[in-house]
């Protein structure tokens, strides 16, 4: 058997939320998915990041509801969707 070598590069985060590929994709997910990778790169230390995405993902769904109540987000998506996020959990971890 042989291997296959690869020059494929893993891209940094950074360069991942740059790019417009990403951005098409996040356009594609519903409301709870988008929730876990705003959480998921909150959690990277990103909140800037996972706001912006976010704010993205609510400005695409015209239907989309936002509130801020008790410390969190909570989002709609028009539909009877909802989704809570801690607002601390979008905050720069220590």
């Amino acid at each position: 058997m042989s291997m296959i070598e690869s020059n494929f590069e893993i891209p940094s985060l950074d360069s991942l939320l740059a790019s417009d590929l990403f951005w098409d994709l996040v356009d594609q997910l519903n409301l709870v998915e988008v929730a876990t990778v705003v959480e998921s790169i909150a959690q990277l230390g990103l909140p800037e990041n996972a706001i912006d995405l976010f704010e993205r993902w609510i400005e695409r769904d015209e239907e989309a509801t936002v509130e801020l109540s008790s410390g969190s987000l909570r989002v709609s998506d028009g539909n009877g969707n909802w989704v809570k996020l801690p607002v601390d959990k979008l905050k720069a971890n220590g």
